[in-house]
């Protein structure tokens, strides 16, 4: 092989590597999937469909593979809308609430006796107006609930996969017009749950039923017809995981156009605020989690300093003077984490006095951060060098006066759920509070002081924070992942997973050119 044959595969091959790399979430969770109508493929082919707009739609075939297809039921028929201006353009059926009963459709009663372990996932895509005269409209027939309503102008009638109907549930929107990503999740482990573009309404109890046929268009509430237009439909036969849920979320969010804001996973990274990505001069700290939590420097005075090469692996930090340098981080980054049962930080930094045990400085007056609902200052040290903290907890306790230096470049972190909260410097066990409660964060969350003139006075390299409570392997990953790019000398980051392929995949390539 030439050697531009050689370089022509290898950039084909790495184009096609890219490509299954950014398309990678590009789909919704698919395991355990019973039902998926797609408006964009509404013969469920998986090519364009060739329907004229305004056309009547008899059939919406099953893409799932299982064969539920959506069949009128022998009244008018929902209309194909080729652009739905409110769902990002896609296409998607119009129901007109009018005719002998209103547009219906009825699915092969098959899909609703899959439901054998009693739980279910249902997400549905709609842009909804208000019918004239008529203050409630159904999407869809799931439950055996009497007289049930998918939502109301006011809040919420649900009965989706329940013998009753849950009433009047505070969905936190002013309106359920418009365009929605509606999901709802029922198991007895973990009760039955409606969200709205993500945000979750209060857990109620599981109260599991199925209708004998799913159908869209209306309710069994007789006058409870839909007016609008539905662009998808997914059932699932189990009650999806958060990180499953969030794809499929966020699959419909990306597709249609909806602002999503899904609770994080077990896991999931909620900040990243590494030096690296501050900019002093306009005072923004980005967030490179991805979750746009970016914070914004707040304390007053000029903006907190860049100070390059503060670590041995060369990376810089942000000074705190001790004075009056402050961030604020958006509430958002909050959100959801009480669903995620609990929370872990991590903050690669050093102090600039740490007094130790039994000779008291009284120039030591810090604070850190805030993010507890103790109402307390955390202080990190105070003049005794004890470290008091209540990130994530209702209470705050003290950690005693740690044995490692606080002038020295460390990594702090904090794992607080309901019941436990554990601090550790250096991946070692610094306390235990057995008797705190997580509640999420405080409003208006910042970094660098609590309030009432207790500043931190030293360097930050890096803080994150995740979702969920970690165990002690998980806990030292993240601990081995900062000691390396950030406290270790002449450290090279590890590839990413597209570059290590495309690594591989030119060595396999140059093999065989030997070979031949």
């Amino acid at each position: 092989m030439t050697l531009k044959a050689l370089t022509t595969q290898l950039l084909a091959s790495i184009t096609l590597l890219l490509c299954v790399t950014a398309g990678a979430n590009a789909m919704p969770h698919m395991g355990n999937l019973q039902l998926w109508l797609d408006g964009s493929d509404v013969d469920g082919n998986n090519a364009p469909d060739v329907l004229a707009n305004g056309s009547s739609v008899t059939t919406w075939f099953d893409k799932s593979g299982n064969g539920f297809n959506a069949t009128s039921s022998g009244i008018s028929a929902p209309t194909y809308v080729s652009v739905a201006p409110n769902l990002g353009g896609a296409p998607a059926l119009r129901f007109d609430n009018g005719g002998n009963g209103g547009n219906n459709l009825l699915t092969n009663a098959g899909v609703m006796g899959t439901f054998g372990s009693s739980e279910a996932t249902m997400f549905t895509v709609y842009n909804a107006n208000l019918p004239t005269g008529n203050n409630h409209f159904g999407i869809s027939t799931t439950g055996t609930a009497a007289n049930e309503v998918d939502l109301f102008a006011a809040g919420s009638f649900n009965g989706d996969f329940r013998a009753s109907r849950l009433n009047n549930l505070n969905l936190g929107f002013p309106t359920t017009t418009g365009a929605h990503i509606k999901g709802v999740q029922t198991s007895a482990a973990n009760g039955w749950r409606l969200s709205v573009d993500g945000v979750p309404t209060p857990t109620q109890p599981h109260n599991f039923a199925t209708a004998g046929a799913l159908t869209l268009g209306r309710s069994n509430h007789g006058s409870s017809r839909f007016d609008g237009e539905i662009a998808e439909v997914l059932i699932y036969n189990s009650d999806l995981s958060q990180a499953d849920y969030n794809q499929t979320v966020n699959y419909l969010s990306a597709k249609y156009g909806i602002t999503a804001t899904p609770p994080p996973a077990q896991g999931e990274m909620v900040l990243r605020l590494a030096a690296t990505d501050y900019d002093p001069n306009t005072g923004v700290w980005t967030d490179s989690s991805g979750k746009g939590h970016h914070a914004s420097a707040s304390g007053g005075g000029a903006n907190p300093m860049l100070v390059p090469n503060a670590t041995p692996a060369g990376v810089p930090a942000v000074m705190f003077d001790g004075s009056s340098d402050r961030f604020d981080i958006p509430n958002a980054v909050g959100n959801g984490l009480d669903n995620a049962g609990g929370a872990e930080v991590f903050i690669v930094l050093q102090t600039t006095l740490d007094p130790q045990p039994g000779t008291p400085d009284g120039r030591v007056r810090t604070g850190l951060w805030n993010f507890g609902e103790a109402g307390a200052v955390a202080h990190y040290p105070w003049i005794d060098g004890n470290i008091y903290d209540e990130f994530g907890s209702n209470q705050r306790p003290s950690s005693g006066n740690p044995t490692q230096d606080l002038t020295e470049l460390h990594i702090y972190n904090v794992s607080t759920q309901d019941g436990s909260w554990q601090n550790f410097i250096n991946n070692e066990l610094l306390h235990t509070n057995n008797g705190s409660q997580f509640n999420g964060f405080v409003l208006n969350p910042t970094l660098g002081s609590h309030g009432g003139g207790f500043w931190f006075d030293g360097k930050v390299v890096e803080v994150r924070i995740y979702a969920g409570d970690f165990n002690e392997d998980e806990r030292t990953a993240i601990y081995n992942e900062l000691v390396q790019t950030a406290l270790t000398a002449n450290v090279v980051p590890e590839p990413a997973t597209a570059t290590l392929a495309m690594l591989s995949l030119t060595g396999l390539l140059l093999r065989r050119r030997r070979a031949a």
